[in-house]
Order: structure tokens, then sequence, then C-alpha cells
């Protein structure tokens, strides 16, 4: 099994559920990654990316869990023609929002679910003209905050410097530099890792940690200060392979109240899988 702790309750870490986890292989030829996952009426619904090796392009895909751990038949909701990922998906007055990864479309996407959880409408660009990866949205202090590492120029790593910009309302389009940007430029901490978790007021970002290559391990960052002009973090846990050397790497993960679920990456077959495990809190 992986053997590894991410942090669900700001207290303690939860790395005795891994010996529980089970796994959720993807068919030959695509891969799975970038989970992202809502509680709805008692049912966790998981999205994430699936990348066809002979298509090039990764979609949107779904599957459900009912409490006692049977897993739904995983079903494209989103293909629109052009290579997503990273669907991070929240709620907001009374409607379900994802803004997937569409890096290659120089635009942060917004996206409307209509009829849960596979009828999904463009809504409108967060922001148009930049080339920028795994944007994730967090409402703080009566804001809208939005993380994301963006590369200035074409050809340059999106993975190395995280801005932050805020708005006040989640469509105007008006959305501000943070004062400090970029707040980290850094390989082994900028690129987000997954939706903020949240837990008795606390805020944590997760983090890739690239330091050996890409999608090697993440960071689990305690959010200490977040204004228009200050941002500040703790280191508060780490995550890696461990001593399993079928494991090259893990770079994301997502949690509601009774799951979390991260992608991994085996070194003998060289894909990507879903792992996921129950907590009981």
């Amino acid at each position: 099994s992986l053997r590894y702790s991410i942090p669900v309750e700001p207290r303690a870490p939860i790395s005795d559920a891994v010996a529980n986890s089970r796994y959720l292989i993807p068919p030959r030829n695509v891969f799975w990654a970038d989970p992202h996952v809502l509680d709805i009426d008692g049912r966790q619904h998981v999205f994430f990316e699936e990348f066809d090796k002979h298509l090039d392009r990764g979609v949107v895909k779904h599957l459900s869990l009912d409490k006692a751990g049977t897993v739904s038949t995983p079903k494209t909701v989103l293909s629109p023609g052009y290579h997503l990922s990273y669907p991070h998906v929240f709620k907001h007055d009374n409607d379900i929002y994802m803004v997937p990864e569409s890096e290659g479309q120089g635009a942060i996407k917004l996206f409307r679910c209509h009829r849960f959880p596979g009828d999904w409408r463009f809504e409108c660009n967060l922001m148009s003209g930049l080339r920028a990866a795994d944007s994730t949205l967090v409402k703080r202090d009566g804001k809208w905050w939005l993380f994301t590492t963006v590369s200035k120029f074409k050809g340059g790593s999106t993975a190395v410097h995280l801005y932050i910009y805020y708005s006040d309302n989640l469509k105007t389009g008006e959305w501000h530099p943070h004062g400090g940007n970029p707040v980290i430029s850094d390989s082994q901490s900028a690129r987000m890792a997954g939706a903020f978790i949240e837990r008795d007021g606390q805020l944590f970002r997760p983090a890739q940690n690239s330091a050996w290559r890409y999608g090697y391990g993440l960071k689990i960052f305690r959010v200490d200060r977040l204004t228009e002009t200050e941002y500040k973090e703790t280191l508060f846990d780490c995550v890696t392979p461990g001593d399993d050397r079928r494991v090259r790497g893990i770079h994301s993960l997502a949690q509601t109240k009774g799951l979390v679920v991260s992608d991994a990456e085996l070194r003998r077959s060289r894909f990507r899988f879903l792992h996921y495990f129950d907590i009981h809190s």
C-alpha cells in the first residue's frame, strides 16, 4: 500500500488510514489524475482528469462513492474538444461550478453545472490572456481569492511562480493582482495540488513538490495571513511516495469530511491511478 500522511484534521495527520486503502485502476492507454471531490446528499462525487494517449488530450471524468464504498462507473462529463485537466469544483449560491485547467486556451474558464453531475456549460472567462495552471479558488473574508501558477512567456514553466488575484464578485472579470505577486517562486511549493483544505476555520494549501521531478510529492502549508498585500504560510506536512518502490510520485489530493482521494504513479506500469480511503472522524 502507499504510505503517506494527509492533514485533514489540523491537529493530527491521518496516515493510519493508509492501511485501509483501496485502488481504482484506469483502462489501458489512459491515466487518471487531479482528483477533486464534492460531498452532495451523503454521496462523494469525484471529478478527475482522464488523459487519453491516443487523442493526446484530457477530458473530465466523474465517479461517485456511497457510504459503503461502492464505486460507480466513471463517465465523461466535460470534453470540449481541447485539453482539460485539474477539474476544480465548488459550490456557490446553490450552484455548482468548475474551473478546469485550460492553459492551452490562454484563459481561466468557469463552467456552471445545469444538471448534476454531467451537464456543464461555459459561464465566462475569469481571466484571459495568460498561461495559467491548476487555478484554485477560495472565498475568504468576503472576497474571492484565485491562486494560480503563471508563465509570463511562451514555453516557460507553469510550476515555479504562484500568483494570487482577488475579486469581490466571482463573475465580474475584475480580478486584482495581489500586491506581493508572485507570492512564491519555488518549484518545490508554488503549484497548487488541489482545493484548499479548511478545518475549524484554518486554511491549508496543498502544493506540488517538483524538487526532484514533476509529480514527485506534495507539501501542505498552513495559511497564516492572506490580505490584498500580504501572504504568509507555514509548512505543515509533507506527502511523499514513501518506501513503496512501485510508486514514483503523487501530485494531487482532495478531501471531504469522510474521504481523501489522491493520484499516484506506479513505477512498474507507468500509469496513474486514483487512490482513496475512508476516514472516520
